[in-house]
């Protein structure tokens, strides 16, 4: 794997900076794992392009005023295996292809987390788009493969896990530098931020805890117990709660971040996945993924109710009035209207859907 340089650094700075190009189309992005593109879908879900060059992309976010989409990648290389294009200066290189310096990962105080172990050295590499063009405009070493990725609301921050680290790496989107690779537990799978306390939450799968995450010293606070172990999460703002589907036990937590304490467990039954919440009404989706289900759940009474999806519903996202879901068992994703859960859509994927995100115009 040889990733080109896509573009001047000049042009790279252009974009980092906040207040850069903003992608003018509403939407959704959905990656497509080993195919290496991610497609674009409008606002009335027909597929409209691909953003490709990704790897085998699995986790997206986006930093909608920076017009840049931030893409994972499951695979990994070796660090010497990244050449430098021809008549690209080792310097645009070496800035094109930033990262954190060894042995220069540390975290601040309070609970601090470790530097995790890479035996291997390799790496992978996450990669900044244009949400506009789609050109890749650099692309981030961090050890180890990522799954998921999340950003900041004030978009200064992403984070990105590596369940075989057990860590998660800090990135500075203003500068493109990794500032920490912080050990956080076991298979950390999944991490929302909380714009109230400044700090991003990561789920823990294999330690059953969510763990509070300061981007910006990267030290980890007080991990919060889950009974069966949280991946996927949503968080209400409003209420300072957290959402998060334990995709093995068939339960759904509430976690109330005040008290740091699952305040309600819901059961939706077999095995589940995705999660996603309805800003406007509040209202939780969960993929039901044993069941060929959508489960829906109401927060205030929690109360449940099963919709029909199609084979193993996985990852999903509200846009506008619809929600969009792919396939663990089909290449194709799925749109449902939020009224009444029936489906509007259906679309063919080069591969399996994975970590979608929204675009606002």
């Amino acid at each position: 794997m040889k990733p080109k340089l896509q573009t001047s650094i000049a042009a790279l700075a252009a974009v980092l900076a906040l207040g850069g190009a903003v992608a003018a189309n509403a939407g959704v992005i959905v990656p497509e794992g080993d195919a290496g593109t991610a497609l674009r879908l409008n606002d009335q879900s027909r597929a409209t392009g691909r953003i490709s060059g990704l790897g085998n992309v699995h986790g997206l976010a986006v930093a909608p005023r920076r017009g840049v989409l931030i893409a994972g990648s499951l695979d990994e290389v070796s660090r010497d295996d990244i050449a430098k294009p021809k008549g690209v200066s080792q310097q645009d290189h070496n800035a094109h292809h930033g990262g954190a310096k060894k042995g220069a990962m540390k975290a601040g105080s309070m609970n601090t987390g470790a530097t995790p172990a890479n035996p291997s050295g390799d790496i992978s590499l996450v990669s900044l788009v244009d949400l506009n063009s789609g050109e890749i405009l650099r692309q981030i070493e961090v050890p180890g493969m990522v799954h998921h990725v999340s950003v900041d609301s004030g978009e200064r921050w992403a984070v990105v896990t590596h369940p075989s680290l057990d860590a998660v790496s800090v990135i500075d989107l203003e500068t493109g530098a990794v500032t920490a690779t912080v050990v956080t537990g076991a298979n950390p799978n999944y991490t929302v931020f909380n714009p109230t306390d400044g700090l991003f939450y990561v789920s823990n799968a294999g330690d059953n805890n969510i763990l509070p995450l300061d981007p910006v010293t990267g030290a980890t606070g007080t991990p919060i117990a889950t009974p069966g172990g949280v991946e996927h999460m949503v968080i209400d703002v409003a209420s300072q709660r957290i959402w998060g589907a334990e995709a093995d036990t068939g339960q759904v937590d509430e976690v109330d971040l005040a008290t740091g304490k699952v305040v309600r467990r819901l059961d939706v039954g077999g095995t589940l996945h995705g999660i996603a919440r309805d800003a406007g009404t509040g209202t939780i989706y969960v993929s039901a993924r044993e069941q060929g289900k959508i489960a829906v759940i109401e927060p205030a009474t929690g109360a449940i109710d099963l919709a029909a999806a199609g084979p193993e519903p996985y990852h999903l996202e509200v846009d506008g009035d619809r929600l969009i879901v792919s396939s663990a068992e089909n290449d194709v994703l799925w749109a449902f209207r939020l009224s009444d859960l029936s489906r509007v859509a259906e679309v063919a994927t080069r591969g399996r859907g994975h970590q979608m995100v929204v675009l606002h115009p």
